[in-house]
Protein backbone atom coordinates (compact mmCIF):
# COMPACT_ATOMS: atom_id res chain seq x y z
CA UNK A 1 0.00 0.00 0.00
CA UNK A 2 2.86 2.39 0.85
CA UNK A 3 4.48 1.67 -2.53
CA UNK A 4 1.19 2.37 -4.31
CA UNK A 5 0.73 5.70 -2.49
CA UNK A 6 4.36 6.66 -3.17
CA UNK A 7 3.87 5.84 -6.85
CA UNK A 8 0.72 7.95 -7.04
CA UNK A 9 2.50 10.83 -5.29
CA UNK A 10 5.46 10.68 -7.70
CA UNK A 11 3.16 10.47 -10.74
CA UNK A 12 1.14 13.46 -9.48
CA UNK A 13 4.33 15.44 -9.00
CA UNK A 14 5.46 14.73 -12.59
CA UNK A 15 2.07 15.68 -14.02
CA UNK A 16 2.13 18.94 -12.04
CA UNK A 17 5.66 19.79 -13.17
CA UNK A 18 4.79 19.00 -16.79
CA UNK A 19 1.88 21.43 -16.55
CA UNK A 20 4.17 24.17 -15.21
CA UNK A 21 6.68 23.67 -18.00
CA UNK A 22 3.92 23.62 -20.62
CA UNK A 23 2.31 26.79 -19.29
CA UNK A 24 5.68 28.55 -19.34
CA UNK A 25 6.29 27.54 -22.95
CA UNK A 26 2.90 28.86 -24.08
CA UNK A 27 3.41 32.44 -22.75
CA UNK A 28 -0.20 33.02 -21.69
CA UNK A 29 0.48 36.75 -21.21
CA UNK A 30 1.14 37.23 -24.95
CA UNK A 31 -1.57 37.40 -27.62
CA UNK A 32 -1.26 37.93 -31.36
CA UNK A 33 -3.83 39.86 -33.37
CA UNK A 34 -4.18 41.30 -36.88
CA UNK A 35 -1.67 38.76 -38.25
CA UNK A 36 -1.40 38.88 -42.04
CA UNK A 37 0.84 38.28 -45.05
CA UNK A 38 0.68 40.35 -48.25
CA UNK A 39 -0.48 38.27 -51.23
CA UNK A 40 2.12 38.32 -54.00
CA UNK A 41 2.58 36.48 -57.31
CA UNK A 42 4.00 32.94 -56.83
CA UNK A 43 7.23 33.86 -58.66
CA UNK A 44 8.17 36.19 -55.79
CA UNK A 45 9.90 33.97 -53.22
CA UNK A 46 9.86 36.38 -50.25
CA UNK A 47 6.85 37.57 -48.27
CA UNK A 48 6.46 39.93 -45.31
CA UNK A 49 4.45 39.07 -42.22
CA UNK A 50 2.77 41.64 -39.99
CA UNK A 51 0.94 41.43 -36.65
CA UNK A 52 0.35 43.02 -33.28
CA UNK A 53 1.77 41.20 -30.26
CA UNK A 54 0.12 42.22 -26.99
CA UNK A 55 1.84 41.70 -23.63
CA UNK A 56 -0.37 41.57 -20.52
CA UNK A 57 2.59 40.74 -18.29
CA UNK A 58 4.41 42.99 -15.80
CA UNK A 59 7.71 42.28 -17.54
CA UNK A 60 8.92 42.72 -21.12
CA UNK A 61 9.20 39.78 -23.52
CA UNK A 62 11.81 39.58 -26.29
CA UNK A 63 10.76 38.11 -29.62
CA UNK A 64 13.84 36.27 -30.93
CA UNK A 65 12.54 34.26 -33.87
CA UNK A 66 9.74 32.61 -35.79
CA UNK A 67 9.12 29.49 -37.85
CA UNK A 68 6.39 28.08 -40.06
CA UNK A 69 5.93 24.79 -41.90
CA UNK A 70 4.89 26.88 -44.92
CA UNK A 71 8.27 28.69 -45.33
CA UNK A 72 11.88 27.54 -45.50
CA UNK A 73 12.90 30.22 -43.00
CA UNK A 74 11.68 33.38 -41.30
CA UNK A 75 13.86 36.31 -40.24
CA UNK A 76 13.04 39.44 -38.29
CA UNK A 77 13.76 42.74 -40.07
CA UNK A 78 13.28 46.44 -39.51
CA UNK A 79 13.15 49.24 -42.03
CA UNK A 80 15.30 52.33 -41.48
CA UNK A 81 15.99 55.56 -43.23
CA UNK A 82 19.74 55.77 -43.83
CA UNK A 83 21.45 58.46 -45.92
CA UNK A 84 18.11 59.40 -47.47
CA UNK A 85 17.26 55.81 -48.51
CA UNK A 86 14.97 53.22 -46.99
CA UNK A 87 16.87 50.09 -46.02
CA UNK A 88 15.91 46.76 -44.46
CA UNK A 89 18.17 45.45 -41.71
CA UNK A 90 17.99 42.05 -40.02
CA UNK A 91 17.15 42.26 -36.31
CA UNK A 92 18.16 39.82 -33.58
CA UNK A 93 15.20 40.61 -31.29
CA UNK A 94 12.21 42.88 -30.79
CA UNK A 95 10.94 43.83 -27.34
CA UNK A 96 7.28 43.61 -26.37
CA UNK A 97 6.98 46.08 -23.45
CA UNK A 98 5.12 45.27 -20.23
CA UNK A 99 1.39 45.95 -20.63
CA UNK A 100 2.12 47.13 -24.16
CA UNK A 101 2.41 45.85 -27.69
CA UNK A 102 4.85 45.28 -30.50
CA UNK A 103 3.58 46.31 -33.94
CA UNK A 104 4.97 44.41 -36.90
CA UNK A 105 3.85 46.70 -39.72
CA UNK A 106 4.68 47.76 -43.29
CA UNK A 107 7.55 50.25 -43.30
CA UNK A 108 8.75 49.19 -39.84
CA UNK A 109 9.49 45.98 -37.98
CA UNK A 110 8.28 42.83 -39.75
CA UNK A 111 8.89 39.16 -40.44
CA UNK A 112 10.64 38.27 -43.71
CA UNK A 113 9.33 34.89 -44.87
CA UNK A 114 11.52 33.07 -47.40
CA UNK A 115 10.66 30.42 -50.00
CA UNK A 116 6.99 29.50 -49.54
CA UNK A 117 6.47 25.74 -49.63
CA UNK A 118 2.94 25.99 -51.08
CA UNK A 119 0.68 28.32 -53.00
CA UNK A 120 -0.60 31.16 -50.81
CA UNK A 121 -3.73 32.65 -52.38
CA UNK A 122 -5.77 35.36 -50.66
CA UNK A 123 -7.62 33.87 -47.69
CA UNK A 124 -5.06 31.14 -46.99
CA UNK A 125 -3.98 30.76 -43.37
CA UNK A 126 -0.34 30.21 -42.44
CA UNK A 127 0.61 28.81 -39.01
CA UNK A 128 3.53 30.70 -37.47
CA UNK A 129 5.26 29.96 -34.17
CA UNK A 130 6.77 33.02 -32.50
CA UNK A 131 9.74 32.27 -30.19
CA UNK A 132 10.69 34.38 -27.18
CA UNK A 133 13.99 34.69 -25.27
CA UNK A 134 12.56 33.00 -22.16
CA UNK A 135 11.85 29.83 -24.16
CA UNK A 136 8.13 30.47 -24.50
CA UNK A 137 6.32 30.23 -27.82
CA UNK A 138 3.08 31.62 -29.20
CA UNK A 139 1.20 30.05 -32.10
CA UNK A 140 -0.51 32.42 -34.52
CA UNK A 141 -2.46 32.12 -37.79
CA UNK A 142 -1.42 34.65 -40.43
CA UNK A 143 -4.05 35.25 -43.13
CA UNK A 144 -2.92 36.01 -46.67
CA UNK A 145 -4.63 39.11 -47.99
CA UNK A 146 -4.42 41.33 -51.11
Amino acid sequence: MKKLLAGILVASLFVGLAGLVDSHRKAASLQVSEAWIKQLPPVIRVRAGYARIHNDDDRPHRLVGARSPDFDRIEMHRTLLQDGHMKMVRAEAFEVPPHGELALAPGGRHLMMFSPRRSLPAGAEVPVTLRFADGSEVEARFRVRP
